[in-house]
């Protein structure tokens, strides 16, 4: 129940909740998932992630919205239903289609269904923040609303006059007279309804010759009053509610007048400029009677909303956002000691007048400021402690920020420069330093954020820049119409300060929407992570095999400074979804994915992921420009992200400016002119690192030994100053000596170097300038040049002034010195023997040549084996002893036109074979070999003196020796096999014995068997076989997957979809089995085909299926017992035996069978009855 207004009156004013104790509702670890909720007993703690499906317009007493947990299935979707106590607040609790939420369940009840979703029930109050919407970031805490509502009261007034403002009235007075209450205009004609304005009362105060009492005679804009339209106000004057810099000057004071008098003016100081209150009184406005007594200051509600009450769309012009009035008690001022108030007030004064005479020395007209003020709330009051001046506090005067009282200006030039500045400008928005900590900023709108309403005691605030956009003299004085183009940003301070230490930077930070983790904290694969940092480098956008596009960015920030920085690969489906920062900028991710690369973590953006981005450009000139780029991929950093960027970029200056200082500066005088360098230290390749300062640049002297160009647009450089860096890539080109191949570091140009790049000749010697060394996708280290200006050909005959590069010259006499007697060719090396990404030549045959589009494969052996091999068709292996006894190699250019003059069977040698790991899964190994050299050399196979080639004549003929051995073993044990088994009947008896197995029935005619509409059926018929297919013997053993069904070709021994090529003991699923069909023929003469394909059929029973290509054995023993039932058939079909040549053949002699066939239907889209036949049993029919 609420209380009376008498007792609010008295009522000391309710603690504000700490912002943390909303926040901590929404602490990450508290997330829980709708399932379990729903699923286990409810409790008050936690909070769900949800995103609005669908929402009812709400009535008198319910809201009702149907909702989507984030991350979760679709089926777990409920509705949500607000009710009872938090009817008070449906104004607050709106939401649109897609708005995304974290809503508490402090006070949540598991509901009575209403529908077939399961209902969660808020009657008692809510607690929940934004997360997308256009008030994200948002906490509402009705919680918090009902207690403001019960401690505080309305106040009731009494009748008195306006002068009254300066006495101290009795408590509890009623002045039904009218209310003097306090409006907010900030020149935009956008104020609130006096009813919502309503604020306690203060006991009476003098600070600087001015006293305020319990309550504020109305300050409202000229226009509402008579006497004051004839001014107009000023710039400044406008938007005074925003002002960071204001103090009260006594000396300016004017007495105000009796009752019912017109509107009055109040010199206030504003630090450089007088500005005026216009008064009205009470009799103006309507009483506080005329509202009703249960409605509380919505504005004062704000104090536990995060943002502004309105959105922007609701606002009118007769409306503007307030904030509500925490006062001290005059128990509290009365304390203070009238000693420390009198010196606060020479203190005051005297600060004033040196502020006067400081604006009169610098030329400029101090009344150019003066114009009415239009406050919106009764002037606050902050205590003063005992040790602090009230200089360095705050005082709010319907300011949604807390702004300091003066500005500390160090000299009258900047007294001068201010003044000049802030005529006519528009104060947006406030940074201040770590102590006093600011409040979010809509870098758009330039509109502050309402979390910290009350006023608060701030610790003294350090120097700030100011940045300004001011209008020319002509326009200064014009009206407030025209104040939306002009604009005051006064950012944080750039100092270097401790409140800004790396430390702070390390550890991470709360932003109003996500929790922002340091680089160095990124360590789990596959998890989210919001990260921010600077921009070190960045990389071209390249497309990927897959045909996204791709860039790869280094960033760094304190945590990964020493180390050497963070690397970020971004994907995306198209080249505008991916950031283009540039060197220097501030770039935010959110929802990164941790990954690592070789060793080291590293972050990874799939495009299948839902991550965006942020461009942060903190320009020269201080002011912060977000990257405005429209798409989902996207999105406008809030005030506090926007902060720690600034946070970061400082700490980026600082350490570039250390970086410089610790380097030093060499001053060289001479009177001849050189040429433009970049001031970096001048390093060998040997000495040179990503991780020397700063970042890595250094300059350098080169010889250039080949370059070609990328499809990227960069062109690659290959350079050497003939000393040797152990992290570099060993180039090993047809190009490249093998002596030279660790002394060269590969140079990528990009941007204007990239297009000189071809002019560069090998041979020629450089000065590169300002060049970087960074790490490569692989681990190792190259570098990157983009600065023409920095570049310049040297030449061997003016050395006078290029003692770096003479001595490269020295250094390459004495390298060619020492390799002389150094064969200048690869050394000759076995399959067995090869190392990945290193350079070799070999003697080997060539097994096939297969051309492709572009480029052309080429399968040689050695007859050497090597497990890392790339796996190869069967059909060119021959057999699966040969799997990783053959290399793979692409050739390229001229290679490839060599490569089509080969043939299988020929022996070659190959130069400069280099083997690397393959771009699959796998990392298995498969040759290159490409340049317009010729490095493949055909050889005859009778040359005696080539030693090598005579060593791989013996291994081909041990390997075929050893194979002969084996299908020899696997023949003898087959023939065993088969000898163990009970002897089958010859064909001069086979007639007799198979007739006592046939079931007694009916013959069916072939003609009935088509006609039958029964399917499956069994018939017994009497025909003769009078043709087979396949037309040869050893076609009638088929190979057959037994997992995936599909028929594999006689010259494979492996499912390619199925089976492992690389599986060590030789697993597979194909499996050979008998496969053919007779056409058979009953007595009246018509045919049927019949499949034979069942082991368990008379036919086949007890005979093994074989390879009859490879099994002789296994072939003549099948053909013993098909020939009784076929006759002379095998000599028609040209099969074994072989029919003698200009032999006639004799008519058909195959005998009569009785015979049982299964019929079963068939899929076939023409002919719905096809049916298939099979063979069951067989005999010879009786004479």
């Amino acid at each position: 129940m609420k209380r009376s207004a008498h007792e609010a009156i008295t009522a000391s004013v309710p603690k504000r909740l700490r912002e943390t104790d909303r926040d901590a509702y929404f602490d990450p670890i508290h997330k829980k998932r709708a399932v379990d909720v729903f699923q286990c007993e409810l409790d008050d703690t936690g909070y769900l992630d949800l995103a609005v499906f669908m929402k009812w317009p709400s009535n008198a007493h319910r809201q009702y919205v149907v909702v989507n947990p984030v991350d979760e299935p679709r089926e777990t979707q409920f509705q949500v239903i607000f009710s009872g106590r938090c009817s008070n607040y449906f104004d607050l609790l709106q939401f649109s289609i897609g708005d995304k939420f974290s809503l508490a369940l402090r006070g949540s009840v598991i509901g009575q269904p209403e529908s077939n979703r399961p209902t969660l029930l808020y009657e008692d109050g809510v607690v929940l923040r934004l997360t997308k919407n256009g008030n994200s970031g948002r906490i509402i805490d009705t919680w918090a609303l009902d207690k403001l509502a019960e401690d505080q009261a309305i106040t009731t007034p009494s009748d008195a006059s306006a002068a009254d403002w300066y006495a101290t009235p009795a408590t509890g007075v009623d002045r039904s007279s009218g209310s003097t209450e306090v409006l907010v205009d900030n020149g935009e004609s956008n104020f609130l309804p006096s009813s919502r304005c309503l604020s306690p009362e203060i006991a009476p105060m003098n600070i600087g010759g001015i006293t305020l009492g319990q309550r504020a005679p109305l300050v409202t804009a000229s226009r509402h009053s008579p006497a004051a339209a004839s001014i107009t106000p000023g710039p400044l004057v406008a938007n005074l509610r925003r002002s960071p810099f204001m103090e009260i000057s006594s000396s300016d004071r004017r007495e105000s007048c009796a009752e019912g008098s017109a509107a009055h003016t109040i010199p206030v100081k504003a630090a450089v400029g007088t500005l005026h209150l216009s008064v009205i009184t009470a009799g103006d406005v309507q009483t506080r009677q005329d509202r009703p007594m249960n409605a509380i200051n919505s504005i004062e509600r704000t104090a536990y909303i995060k943002g502004d009450l309105l959105p922007k769309e609701k606002r009118t012009d007769e409306q503007i956002p307030s904030v509500p009035s925490k006062m001290v008690s005059a128990s509290t001022l009365d304390g203070m000691s009238r000693k420390k108030m009198k010196k606060y007030e020479k203190n005051k004064s005297r600060r004033a007048k040196q502020a006067q005479k400081a604006v009169r020395g610098s030329g400029q007209d101090e009344n150019i400021l003066s114009a009415p003020v239009h406050v919106a709330q009764p002037v606050d009051i902050v205590q003063i402690e005992d040790s602090v001046d009230i200089s360095d506090h705050v005082l709010l005067l319907g300011a949604q920020s807390a702004v300091p009282m003066s500005v500390p200006f160090s000299a009258p030039a900047a007294n001068s420069i201010a003044h000049s500045h802030l005529q006519g400008a528009a104060i947006t928005n406030i940074f201040t330093s770590d102590n006093a900590a600011p409040n979010p900023v809509d870098m758009q709108v330039g509109r502050s954020d309402t979390r910290s309403l009350s006023p608060r005691i701030l610790p003294p605030q350090l120097p700030t820049h100011i940045s300004v956009s001011a209008p020319p003299p002509s326009q200064q004085l014009a009206s407030s119409s025209h104040l939306g183009s002009h604009s005051i940003t006064l950012c944080e301070s750039r100092t270097k300060t401790e409140q800004l230490t790396e430390e702070l930077l390390r550890t991470g930070f709360h932003a109003d929407c996500c929790f922002y983790t340091s680089l160095l904290a990124v360590q789990s694969k596959g998890k989210s992570y919001n990260v921010m940092g600077v921009v070190q480098s960045t990389g071209s956008i390249e497309t990927t095999r897959t045909n996204e596009w791709k860039i790869r960015l280094h960033l760094v920030d304190p945590g990964v400074h020493v180390s050497g920085g963070f690397s970020v690969n971004c994907f995306g489906k198209t080249k505008d979804s991916l950031p283009t920062p540039c060197p220097g900028n501030i770039l935010v991710i959110r929802q990164l994915q941790g990954d690592s690369h070789q060793g080291r973590p590293c972050g990874t953006a799939p495009s299948y992921k839902p991550w965006s981005w942020a461009i942060v450009d903190i320009r020269a000139d201080e002011q912060m420009i977000p990257d405005n780029g429209v798409g989902k991929c996207r999105f406008q950093p809030d005030a506090s992200e926007m902060r720690h960027c600034v946070r970061l970029n400082d700490w980026w200056k600082d350490t570039e400016s250390n970086a410089s200082v610790d380097q030093g500066t060499v001053h060289q005088i001479d009177s001849g002119t050189k040429r433009a360098t970049s001031g970096r230290v001048h390093r060998t390749i040997s000495e040179a690192s990503p991780f020397v300062e700063p970042q890595g640049y250094f300059n350098c002297t080169v010889e250039v030994l080949y370059g070609h160009e990328n499809y990227n647009q960069v062109y690659s450089l290959y350079v050497t100053d003939y000393t040797q860096n152990q992290n570099l890539i060993p180039v090993e080109r047809e190009w490249c000596p093998p002596q030279l191949s660790k002394k060269i570091l590969k140079l990528e140009l990009f941007d204007g170097a990239a297009l000189k790049g071809p002019s560069l000749k090998q041979g020629d010697y450089y000065f590169f300038g300002n060049v970087r060394m960074k790490v490569s996708s692989g681990g190792y280290w190259e570098a990157s040049f983009s600065q023409t200006r920095s570049m310049n050909k040297l030449d061997e005959d003016n050395l006078e002034d290029e003692p770096h590069f003479a001595e490269l010259l020295k250094r390459k006499v004495q390298w060619a010195t020492e390799v002389k007697n150094i064969p200048d060719s690869f050394p000759h090396r076995l399959i067995e023997e090869v190392e990945a990404d290193r350079m070799f030549c070999c003697t080997v045959e060539v097994l096939a040549v297969s051309p492709k589009d572009g480029y052309t494969l080429l399968y040689v052996t050695d007859y050497t084996a090597c497990s890392e091999l790339a796996p190869v068709a069967a059909t060119i292996t021959g057999s699966g002893d040969m799997q990783d006894r053959i290399v793979k190699i692409s050739l390229a250019a001229g290679q490839a036109q060599t490569a089509a003059s080969l043939e299988p069977g020929d022996f070659v040698s190959i130069k400069n074979l280099r083997l690397r790991p393959s771009s699959n899964t796998f990392k298995k190994l498969v040759g290159r070999l490409g340049g317009e050299q010729r490095l493949i050399n055909k050889l005859q196979a009778n040359n005696n003196k080539n030693d090598a080639l005579q060593a791989l004549l013996r291994r081909k003929e041990e390997w075929e020796a050893r194979t002969k051995a084996k299908v020899k073993r696997s023949m003898q044990a087959s023939r065993n096999h088969r000898k163990s088994r009970p002897a089958i009947e010859s064909s001069t008896s086979i007639a007799d014995h198979p007739k006592q197995q046939l079931n007694a029935g009916s013959l069916t005619s072939i003609k009935e068997v088509k006609t039958s509409e029964k399917c499956p059926n069994k018939f017994r018929i009497r025909a003769r076989i009078v043709d087979f297919f396949p037309d040869h013997l050893v076609d009638f053993a088929a190979r057959r997957c037994t997992k995936c069904g599909e028929d594999i070709s006689s010259h494979y021994r492996i499912c390619s979809r199925c089976d492992d090529a690389m599986d060590p003991e030789g697993n597979t699923n194909v499996r050979t089995l008998y496969q053919f069909w007779f056409r058979v023929e009953d007595e009246v003469g018509d045919e049927l085909q019949v499949a034979v394909c069942d082991e368990e059929c008379t036919l086949l029973k007890d005979l093994e299926a074989a390879g009859l290509r490879e099994d002789e054995e296994a072939l003549e023993e099948f053909t013993q017992r098909l020939r009784p039932l076929v006759g002379n058939l095998l000599a028609v079909h040209d099969g074994i035996p072989q029919r003698a040549a200009g032999e006639v053949l004799p008519p058909l002699d195959a005998p009569f069978l009785t015979m049982t066939i299964g019929s079963w239907p068939l899929v076939d889209e023409q002919d719905p009855h096809a049916r298939g036949y099979v063979l069951i049993e067989h005999a010879l029919a009786p004479e």
